[in-house]
């Protein structure tokens, strides 16, 4: 149950990170922080997930 309740977060944060954007930066945490130009959806983050 514990392995479950860490890929749950892990999901989160990749999701607020890479996914959701920040309505007081206009854009995702991520493209914030330089690490992506473009926010992802979330069918892209399960696609990296899934490898």
């Amino acid at each position: 149950k514990f392995d479950n309740f860490k890929a749950a977060v892990a999901l989160h944060y990749a999701y607020y990170n890479f996914v959701k954007t920040n309505i007081a930066i206009r854009c995702t945490p991520a493209m914030a922080a330089g690490v992506e130009n473009s926010a992802w959806t979330v069918r892209d983050l399960v696609a990296r997930i899934e490898g």
